[in-house]
């Protein structure tokens, strides 16, 4: 719809068109769109040929200059987006009582142990605080991937731009792809670039910051 409502602004899609998009975009027939996909072996293609099917009149204009990644590839980063959003709320939701508890329990005592042999004293507010270190870890690092995250632009078959600058002109694709979504990137092919292992590693470990350090974490626990 998106891609849709803005190729009308340049007089490529009608406003009848569009709003017969908008009328059918929760109607898709799944069911059918998986029978055709297992026919075609296209998924996208599938979705999209019962769409148009659905909307008689608009239908025909759907997905008109764009390839399959200019639409999978943004909507998973809207997905994963919103995703990230959830769950970085539920992690500041966690975090604001587990600091209560970490103050109300600060001077309780407790045993720690090493190697699951009874150690040295400590206090439950200490063991708390390294659960919520973990956690504020978590919720930093994922809210710098939510910072990070961008859609992948709209750029055509195979990465030039050509489609869309033939049916709007080459010197409007700029101001095309910020109307679409002025926080995508720029890549030299229709495709996201591929993480690398450092970067696919960064995500999920983020080095420690504060005064426990793991060999502290692990002999407290």
């Amino acid at each position: 719809m998106v891609l849709a409502e803005t190729q009308q602004e340049y007089g490529l899609v009608t406003e009848a068109q569009t709003e017969d998009l908008r009328a059918h975009m929760e109607d898709v027939d799944i069911q059918r769109a998986l029978a055709l996909e297992a026919e075609i072996q296209h998924d996208l293609m599938a979705d999209l040929r019962v769409f148009a099917d659905q909307a008689s009149r608009g239908g025909g204009m759907i997905h008109l200059g764009a390839t399959s990644t200019d639409v999978e590839d943004n909507a998973d980063a809207l997905r994963i987006r919103q995703a990230l959003n959830l769950t970085l709320v539920s992690l500041r939701e966690l975090l604001r009582p587990l600091g209560a508890l970490i103050d109300q329990y600060a001077d309780t005592p407790l045993i720690a142990f090493t190697h699951l042999q009874p150690a040295e004293p400590s206090t439950l507010g200490y063991r708390l605080a390294q659960y919520a270190q973990d956690l504020l870890e978590d919720y930093r690092g994922l809210n710098d991937r939510r910072a990070e995250l961008k859609g992948k632009g709209f750029k055509g078959a195979v990465g030039t731009g050509a489609s869309y600058a033939e049916l709007i002109g080459i010197e409007n694709l700029d101001e095309f792809e910020h109307r679409l979504g002025k926080d995508s990137t720029w890549h030299s092919s229709p495709w996201p670039p591929r993480p690398t292992r450092a970067s696919r590693t960064t995500l999920f470990w983020q080095p420690w910051r504060g005064s426990a350090s793991p060999s502290t974490r692990w002999r407290s626990t």
